[in-house]
């Protein structure tokens, strides 16, 4: 018995082993430095020729935003007029101001209070700003705070660097756009402080374009898997994508 565990403490302590070589070789081969770039008017130009493509001013006239992010089953109403959020996730849901961090919340149909209330509503803010973010990320890109550099690929093509400075919710995280010949997104790489491992590429596909001209992207693929986003529906007002009723109602009378 006492030669068996020894016998399986070395073929663990070697599996343990190949995995930590596995796992640092794997790091040296993904892990890419942040590039360096270089600030002024040509990366204004391109930021102006992405946001043209993805036609910046009807995203800002957009009155209502409606999707799904299919990984963590997040729904999401975002009443962009009125800046609040309709989120839903599991049993539950937020109806949310992002502006003052304050809202409703329910779980399994139920209205919570004090506390249990607060927890769900930050939750739900959380995952609005996470996962619109994921969507919608191009038309960022002059958020405030933000800086934007060229930079040049080894085949000679510019890539557009936004790097989201001090007042933003992820200071320092960086995102490299590659563009195509008409400034459209096709992959951004990025650099998080979430993630261990920089320059992480993703591409963007499955553009849609939703009433008024708005571009938007319902696809992150890797080539090993993807992240969707369903029933991407977006207008002028809550009837525009078929909702009769005011939603955020209650969270306005609370």
């Amino acid at each position: 018995m006492k030669k068996f565990f020894k016998r399986l403490l070395k073929i663990t302590a070697w599996i343990l082993g190949i995995l930590l070589v596995s796992g640092t070789i794997g790091y040296l081969v993904l892990d890419k430095k942040l590039p360096e770039g270089v600030e002024g008017a040509e990366a204004e130009a391109l930021t102006d020729k992405m946001l043209a493509a993805i036609n910046k001013p009807a995203w800002d006239s957009l009155g209502v935003l409606e999707f799904t992010y299919f990984k963590g089953g997040h729904h999401i109403l975002w009443d962009k007029k009125r800046n609040l959020v309709k989120v839903e996730w599991s049993d539950n849901l937020a109806l949310a101001d992002p502006s003052t961090m304050t809202g409703l919340a329910w779980e399994d149909g139920v209205k919570l209070e004090g506390e249990a209330a607060d927890k769900v509503v930050q939750k739900g803010i959380t995952w609005f700003w996470n996962d619109s973010f994921w969507l919608i990320a191009p038309f960022k890109a002059r958020d405030p705070g933000t800086i934007r550099k060229t930079v040049t690929n080894d085949d000679g093509t510019k890539s557009l660097l936004v790097t989201y400075g001090g007042g933003g919710r992820t200071p320092g995280d960086s995102y490299l756009w590659h563009l195509d010949a008409n400034g459209m997104p096709n992959a951004w790489q990025f650099w998080v402080k979430v993630l261990p491992i920089g320059g992480v590429r993703l591409g963007w596909g499955d553009w849609q374009t939703l009433p008024g001209g708005t571009k938007i992207s319902g696809l992150r693929s890797s080539g090993l898997a993807d992240l969707k986003f369903k029933d991407i529906k977006g207008g002028q007002t809550l009837a525009d994508i078929g909702i009769t009723e005011d939603v955020f109602a209650p969270l306005l009378t609370k």
